[in-house]
């Protein structure tokens, strides 16, 4: 356990009051997706696999310009059982949009992880789409 996960965990026992209170530090409000110890969602790497991404779903990164949702973890067919193929799906509207390349992603927890990406078209609701695609080899 590091640092950072022992101070988290202390959210969930200060419960009621809704509080965490540091030595020289004011009071702060406790995050209800990061209190508990379990409630943080695995580091983005180096292991990729397409199970813990799916803990990402609905999440929010920041990419340059702007912001993207991680809004859909797809399957893809796989090449045997040494082969783990999947495609990430990301909607949002950056100002400029994002061409075809790497791109770095921020996560809240403030992970970082450069993937590339290519645009996938808009979304129902117009935002843009853009898609990272894996083949994980075992």
């Amino acid at each position: 356990m590091n640092k950072r996960e022992f101070v988290l965990g202390g959210c969930a026992l200060v419960g009621a009051a809704g509080h965490v209170v540091a030595a020289g530090t004011t009071p702060q409000q406790c995050d209800a997706a990061t209190a508990g110890f379990g409630a943080r969602p695995p580091e983005l790497g180096p292991d990729l696999a397409m199970a813990k991404w799916r803990r990402y779903l609905g999440d929010d990164f920041v990419v340059a310009g702007g912001r993207l949702r991680l809004t859909e973890v797809r399957a893809g067919s796989t090449a045997g059982a040494a082969a783990e193929q999947f495609s990430l799906l990301f909607s949002g509207a950056p100002a400029d949009g994002l061409v075809a390349g790497t791109h770095q992603l921020t996560h809240r927890t403030g992970q970082r992880i450069t993937l590339f990406m290519q645009p996938a078209g808009a979304s129902a609701q117009g935002n843009e789409l853009y898609r990272a695609d894996f083949n994980l080899l075992a």
